[in-house]
């Protein structure tokens, strides 16, 4: 009898370990569709390669489990749980973002209690019912399997089993995760069964791959691809060709003394106005920044995601360096590994500015505290480090009135010229906030009650943000201090918002209002649609100063290319176009070389002084 249990044992076992991957690949791949599984299966129905590859790096990590716990219901349980909590997690950025998670997002569960808070709450009641229920109906059946089967194997055959199965099992997932080298056993199989990946694009590489092969193609990637090309002497060259462009440009210029600039990176912030098209509002939201708009040097911010990854658009502007070569979150994997990571904190220190960086919210966020050190900033003041903490809106984050209020106390506290980069919260999601009174009104076909009122919330959001804004010029315009105020949207908000006006109108979704304001010879001009990566020089020309060499490359890319994103490109008339052949423009590629040199190569460029002015 005790025979028969064993071979029913290992019949159904086998089965498990057979067949539950399947369904792991299918859960997963489901949530990428909001987990509407008729379409993941029809996904899988057109792509049978890539589901039958998906299938075996599954099984493959399911056989290292087993090798190693030696139970198919605890590996299975533990398999389980990690695949439900991954496929939630996934559904939640696509549904707030447009894009799936990537292997380096994991390193964000970190902060785990900081992104629940961020979760919709009814939401985040069902998620711990679901992942609760889960555990007790495991939890159960292992208990019933533990009572029903109670057998004893040999160990002198089953230990030796698990080793061969633990060597094989290993062996398979080291193929896997080299499918990205050119050659390797795996790369070879991926090409025969016609699967290729999309470096350029994983919003399309997520879509045409499925997520587990997208996600295996980006467990080991580079930073930046080395370019054709780079060599010494070509970083050399570019160097030498931008110092002399440079010190011909500063020629005419001044140093930057006796001013003081702050950036303001607003979260979640657009011009509702740029969507009356599709959405009929009852009244403006932010009628103080369509003055400023009107009056001051303004444009509008080409930013490269939708929806969220703010550091992308912080590093954008901070450093001048572009994430369209960039294979990775920077804040991530990139500035904390270089040490006095070149930025506008570098330049105005070098003017012997005190350069100081608040953000109302957990600085550990995208390693804010890490890259803020590389940068050199003197000081970093998150919610923690605040004086002015009032929320907005209820059970929200620090209203941008304190942290504006922040922003001015650092700026008077002495004479000293002062550098501050602010990135608030006030308008991050959710939008679930209930208040006595919410003047805005919105009328459209295509939202859903649901949309409608989070939409709502979101304009009394911006439009508290619009007066804290206009309160905070005022106190910049009684100051005798000179002082230029650089404010951008780092987005647009997630959450569903705005979500059916994308596809054709890609670059509405992907453009912010930015406006550069002074409280001295200030008058109206329009700059049109840059990517962020063209703020700072811009900064420095309104201002008629001196700049880098780097500055002088990316000016010069400026004039031929005026928006660079992953997703979307602007022509020299801010026109969209498709950058099929980078080689054509020259500037690019030597902008692509000294991207690869300081971040993955020998850094040539940053020995030969290329990110600071010579004497």
């Amino acid at each position: 009898m005790n025979n028969v249990k064993k071979k029913i044992y290992i019949v159904i076992s086998s089965l498990l370990v057979i067949l539950l991957p399947c369904l792991y690949v299918l859960i997963i791949q489901a949530s990428q569709y909001n987990f509407d599984f008729t379409l993941a299966q029809e996904f899988f129905n057109n792509n049978t390669n890539i589901f039958w590859l998906s299938y075996v790096l599954v099984l493959t990590i399911s056989l290292v489990l087993l090798s190693l716990i030696g139970s198919t219901i605890i590996t299975e349980f533990l398999l389980f749980i990690v695949v439900v909590g991954l496929a939630f997690a996934n559904n939640q950025k696509v549904l707030a973002r447009g894009v799936a998670i990537y292997p380096e997002d994991i390193f964000m569960v970190r902060e785990i209690k900081l992104l629940m808070t961020m979760i919709d709450r009814s939401e985040l009641i069902k998620i711990v019912i679901v992942v609760l229920a889960l555990i007790l109906v495991c939890i159960l059946l292992f208990i019933a399997a533990k009572k029903t089967i109670n057998l004893q194997f040999n160990k002198k055959i089953i230990y030796p089993l698990r080793g061969i199965l633990l060597v094989f099992s290993v062996f398979v997932l080291f193929l896997f995760i080299n499918i990205n080298e050119e050659g390797s056993t795996m790369n070879k199989i991926q090409k025969k069964m016609d699967i290729e990946f999309i470096d350029w694009s994983q919003v399309d590489n997520y879509r045409v791959n499925g997520f587990v092969l997208s996600f295996l193609n980006n467990s080991r990637v580079q930073p930046i691809k080395k370019p054709e090309g780079y060599s010494k002497d070509s970083v050399l060259k570019i160097v030498e060709k931008y110092k002399k462009t440079a010190k011909e440009q500063n020629q005419s210029k001044e140093e930057l003394s006796d001013i003081d600039i702050v950036y303001v990176m607003s979260e979640s912030f657009i011009d509702p106005s740029d969507t009356d098209l599709f959405y009929e509002k009852n009244e403006d939201p932010i009628p103080f920044t369509h003055e400023l708009l009107q009056s001051s040097i303004s444009g509008k911010a080409l930013v490269p995601e939708y929806g969220g990854g703010t550091a992308n658009m912080e590093f954008e502007a901070l450093t001048s360096f572009s994430n369209y070569f960039l294979q990775v979150i920077p804040y991530q994997s990139v500035v904390p590994k270089i040490n006095g990571f070149p930025s506008i904190v570098s330049y105005v220190k070098d003017r012997n500015y005190t350069a100081t960086a608040i953000h109302p919210f957990d600085g550990n966020m995208y390693k804010r505290v890490e890259v803020y050190n590389s940068m050199g900033f003197d000081q970093f003041m998150d919610q923690k480090d605040m004086t002015y903490t009032d929320i907005f809106p209820p059970g929200g984050a620090i209203s941008d009135e304190s942290a504006f209020n922040q922003v001015y106390d650092v700026l008077t506290q002495d004479d000293k010229d002062h550098f501050v980069h602010l990135v608030t919260m006030q308008n991050h999601q959710p939008y679930s906030a209930g208040y006595d009174e919410n003047p805005f009104e919105v009328t459209s076909d295509l939202l859903t009650d649901d949309i409608k009122v989070r939409m709502q919330i979101y304009f009394k959001g911006i439009n508290q943000s619009d007066k804290a804004m206009e309160q905070f010029i005022e106190k910049i315009d009684q100051l005798d201090k000179k002082t230029m105020i650089v404010f951008w949207g780092d987005h647009y908000p997630g959450q569903g918002l705005f979500s059916d006006i994308d596809g054709e109108h890609a670059e509405l979704v992907h453009s912010t209002p930015l406006f550069i304001y002074k409280n001295f010879d200030s008058e109206h001009s329009d700059i049109g649609s840059q990517s962020l990566n063209y703020l700072t020089p811009n900064v420095l020309n309104e201002l008629n100063v001196k700049e880098t060499p780097f500055h002088a490359l990316v000016n010069t890319l400026n004039k031929e290319i005026k928006g660079l994103t992953k997703n979307i490109q602007l022509n020299s008339n801010s026109e969209q176009f498709e950058l099929f052949n980078e080689d054509s423009y020259p500037t690019l590629k030597e902008y692509e070389i000294i991207h690869y040199d300081l971040i993955a190569g020998n850094k040539y460029s940053l020995k030969e002084k290329f990110y600071s002015i010579e004497n």
